[in-house]
């Protein structure tokens, strides 16, 4: 990283996440505070969450979005951009932590909560993500900015993993999707169903 970018920590009412921002030409790192008091005993955990958004820093993912602007209103070819961001920001999170349990369980933490993240069971979470070809969860996640976290944790641990395939008509309807920004698949899918 050349610059460093300033990191702040942010209460935000028991919300589950950490962004980086980029403001008047100025990087910022936000942790918010809810996933550090969740992962006080794994400052691994943290360190994962902190390379994964200095990724997003480092890889121009705040920087080259505004000529990538004009196809982000694109059914399919929008949100897929975005899911590979994730992956690969997960994966310098995971370099940077160097412990695949702590980089899994900081993943855990956005899907079970605050308390509850210690007692789910890694390879079963992982294991549902033999499940997301399936119609509407094949829907939801091309039409959606991140993946499915069952699929970032089995990433993390295997490069290479293989999902299965996802539904055809689960393509079509994503592909007919209006795509309305963040949010899109949703409001897109029922402006479908009413207008269509």
């Amino acid at each position: 990283v050349k610059q460093v970018p300033e990191l702040y920590l942010c209460q935000a009412d028991g919300m589950l996440n950490a962004i980086a921002v980029r403001f008047m030409r100025q990087d910022y790192v936000v942790l918010l505070s809810s996933v550090v008091d969740a992962l006080k005993d794994r400052p691994e955990s943290i360190r994962f969450y902190m390379g994964h958004e200095l990724a997003h820093i480092q890889r121009k993912h705040l920087t080259r979005h505004w000529w990538l602007a004009p196809g982000g209103l694109t059914p399919l070819l929008a949100p897929a951009y975005s899911r590979a961001q994730e992956y690969t920001c997960d994966r310098h999170g995971l370099a940077c932590c160097n412990n695949l349990e702590d980089a899994q369980r900081a993943l855990v933490v956005l899907a079970a909560g605050s308390d509850r993240w210690k007692g789910v069971d890694i390879a079963g979470f992982e294991a549902q993500a033999h499940e997301t070809g399936r119609f509407w969860m094949a829907v939801n996640e091309l039409t959606a900015d991140y993946p499915w976290l069952c699929k970032r944790l089995k990433c993390l641990r295997d490069r290479d993993a293989r999902f299965p395939r996802r539904s055809a008509w689960a393509w079509l309807i994503s592909a007919l999707s209006p795509r309305l920004g963040y949010g899109g698949a949703v409001v897109g899918f029922l402006y479908l169903l009413i207008m269509g």
